[in-house]
């Protein structure tokens, strides 16, 4: 029972590798409920000694009602909602959102691999680890980075657990040489186990770049909750079939208003040939004590992700201060775990380089801002070609910009991607020049790098759509964009991204009214220019935003109204744990005896006898010889003559196995006739030891703390269990 004890505790480890997939922690709930419930059946039906397939049957059937207390999901709902999530599960980027039907497929998908590993460890304790390796590499393929370890260990450490109480230890003939067996085959056991989970911890500092990430190929599409893996995420907001709002966008009052603009999210410094553009190391710096010209309050009413979104040129987080961290390099705000930021206040300065400043700044790479490697050929060739003539760094990159926004080179903007025939994702877009926001700025930033131009990709969100003062962002408005990094000016927005017709394309620099519009190739919105000389803005009190309501932020836990099933699921454990541990306890010491008897120390039999007769209350003489032993207990409990010759039975069989150093008279016959009449000696000694439990039972039944506690399971000094002169180093070698 304590094995099963261990099993469950293994799924519930095993779903710790959920921290990364799911928000909010929501799962533990649907998950520690039912599985608490399947191993409180389980427990009930090992001590009441059910079937195991009737107790999984009774199983099966509470897991519903338990998924539904713990959901809030009518039982008969339960199946619908849960197939219902199938079709976003497929193709989510986690982390998602917590909804009510995926807590109902997580509560019936760990209750049902609670049921199995119960299911195995009553019959083959061994298979136990099949569910649960199923539910640590599930997650380990779906999460987009390396699991934590204590996801991955504590499982690995609760089975072995399982092992160590489940599967029977090697016996040899003598009692002696049987103790030391057991403990060889015990202290090995424990060095092995220990060996693998110190190897699995260290494994992570040994090969750090080994990650998990990646293994499950899905459709780039996402539902639920915005944020994740920057690319991934952006491409499956972009193909959402409806556009979800995530983000509200209020200006504050400042010396000048606040203008739409783009949303910074991620920042990519890193590409990788036949892969794309990847996020570096993050940093932990102090935001500077800069200027802003504008207040912006922004309301989350649908994302939740690693970094903030922030207007392009925030240089302040306001409120709450100290929450997210901040990478001066990259200009971004970034948490360790994804979360849902909820109301958070910034300072912006909106001022932009005018065209007239760039064409005069120069730029000063570091190798890292230019590095480019193995690129296919004829890549370079083009991009020296497009800048052919370009005398300045400005002019280069609008040269680069202009190739795609110029209508006459066959680029269009579309969310279906055709597939292309040189198997390179950069060669593919170049061929059939065909795509969305993604392969424009991908393929911008590798072509200015391979002109000496120090570039990046910058994952985001366009400005979104203005109504009664209000901006709002939806998932529609995921978009990617180049920075290109200047002397003067520092990190420069360029969009390469033909317009689609719905969305602005605004630039991060502006043109002087006197300068003509752009080409026809070239859509940009240039924005008003805002004051050049920042404004600090002190902020002592910041008022909420309009349309923040004086009720729970979005995204916010219930918090205390559920808490009492946690309460609920802890006394379940703890209760079951308690109650039935000492019985456990006691099961398995007499199963240890027994076997023993069966391995020919017939000895463990008369063991198991004064264990009985000390939980009955019936606790035999210290010294006595084995025969006064017996009749003594003969005398206090009035046996019978059937249970006086089982007695009788246990005492030779004790005297023979103590005193004759195991040697059967039957030994005279063959050998094969020796080993029958062995097997025939030792079930004759387990029944007369099932008829002296009988006769105990009946005649001092144990009553109250006795029924819970055997008081045979004290130590030595608390009760009179006697054993015979040289045998106490035998005697109950595996209590």
């Amino acid at each position: 029972m304590l094995a099963q004890v261990a099993g469950a505790a293994a799924v519930l480890a095993g779903a710790g590798g959920l921290e990364d997939l799911v928000l909010d922690g929501a799962w533990w709930q649907p998950v520690l409920v039912p599985v608490s419930v399947v191993l409180l059946i389980g427990l009930l039906g090992s001590l009441a000694r059910v079937w195991w397939w009737l107790t999984a049957l009774a199983q099966l059937v509470a897991l519903p009602l338990a998924v539904s207390g713990a959901t809030g999901s009518a039982p008969t709902e339960l199946i619908g909602q849960a197939l219902d999530t199938f079709p976003t599960i497929s193709v989510a980027v986690p982390p998602v959102a917590a909804t009510p039907s995926l807590l109902v497929l997580l509560g019936l998908a760990f209750g049902l691999v609670g049921i199995a590993v119960d299911a195995c460890v009553r019959t083959l304790p061994a298979l136990a680890g099949a569910p649960i390796l199923a539910v640590v590499v599930t997650t380990m393929t779906i999460a987009e980075s390396a699991l934590p370890r204590s996801a991955i260990l504590t499982p690995a450490a609760a089975y072995l657990l399982v092992l160590l109480l489940t599967v029977p230890l090697p016996r040899a003939a003598g009692g002696a040489t049987a103790a030391r067996a057991g403990a060889t085959t015990l202290l090995a056991g424990v060095v092995v186990g220990a060996a693998a989970l110190g190897a699995g911890g260290l494994a992570p500092r040994v090969a750090p770049d080994v990650s998990t990430g990646g293994l499950l190929t899905r459709p780039e599409v996402s539902t639920g909750r915005i944020g994740s893996a920057p690319m991934t995420g952006l491409t499956g907001e972009l193909l959402r079939d409806e556009p979800v709002p995530i983000l509200e966008l209020t200006p504050g009052e400042g010396p000048e208003t606040w203008q739409p603009d783009y949303l910074r999210g991620a920042v990519l410094t890193e590409y990788v040939p036949g892969a794309g553009w990847e996020g570096g190391t993050l940093g932990s710096t102090d935001p500077s004590d800069a200027g802003y010209t504008s207040v912006v309050y922004v309301d989350s009413v649908g994302y939740a992700g690693w970094y903030l979104p922030v207007p392009d040129g925030t240089v302040r987080l306001l409120d709450p201060a100290g929450v997210w961290a901040y990478d001066a390099d990259l200009e971004v705000w970034h948490t360790e775990r994804a979360r849902d930021p909820g109301h958070y206040l910034l300072g912006v300065d909106q001022s932009r380089p005018t065209t007239d400043e760039l064409a005069g700044d120069t730029v000063n790479p570091s190798p890292e801002e230019t590095a480019i490697a193995a690129l296919p050929s004829g890549v370079a060739e083009l991009a020296q070609e497009l800048v052919a003539g370009a005398e300045t760094p400005f002019a280069r990159a609008q040269a680069l910009q202009q190739f795609f926004l110029d209508r006459e080179n066959g680029f269009t903007y579309s969310l279906t991607v055709p597939d292309g025939s040189t198997g390179d994702p950069l060669l593919d877009f170049l061929e059939v020049r065909t795509g969305y926001c993604e392969q424009y700025a991908s393929t911008m930033a590798v072509l200015a790098r391979a002109v000496g131009l120090p570039a990046r990709v910058v994952v985001g969100y366009g400005p979104g759509s203005t109504s009664g003062g209000i901006t709002t962002i939806t998932t529609h408005d995921a978009h990617a964009w180049v920075e290109i990094r200047f002397e003067e000016a520092g990190w420069v927005r360029f969009d390469p991204t033909p317009p689609d017709g719905s969305h602005r394309r605004i630039q991060g620099y502006t043109v002087p009214a006197v300068e003509p519009e752009p080409t026809s190739g070239a859509t940009s919105t240039a924005a008003p220019a805002p004051s050049s000389s920042p404004i600090k803005v002190e902020i002592d009190d910041p008022q909420p935003s309009p349309s923040a309501s004086s009720g729970a932020a979005p995204g916010a836990s219930t918090g205390s109204a559920d808490r009492w099933w946690w309460l609920v699921a802890v006394a379940l454990v703890g209760g079951s744990v308690v109650g039935v541990g000492p019985s456990a306890e006691r099961a398995r010491r007499r199963r240890r005896r027994l076997a023993r008897v069966r391995d020919a120390d017939a000895g463990a039999a008369w063991e198991e006898v004064e264990a009985l007769a000390v939980d009955h209350g019936v606790p035999l003489a210290e010294g006595a010889s084995l025969r006064r032993g017996a009749h003594d207990l003969s005398q206090a409990v009035r046996l019978d003559e059937r249970v006086r010759s089982s007695l009788t039975v246990l005492v030779r069989g004790a005297e023979r196995s103590w005193y004759a150093d195991g040697v059967d008279p039957s030994a005279t016959v063959g050998r094969g006739g020796a080993r029958s009449a062995a097997r025939e000696s030792a079930e004759r000694q387990v029944a007369a030891v099932g008829a002296v439990h009988a006769a105990l039972a009946s005649s001092h039944p144990r009553r109250g703390r006795a029924r819970w506690f055997p008081r045979s399971l004290l130590p030595r000094s608390f009760g009179a269990r006697r054993r015979e002169p040289g045998r106490a180093g035998q005697a109950d070698a595996d209590d």
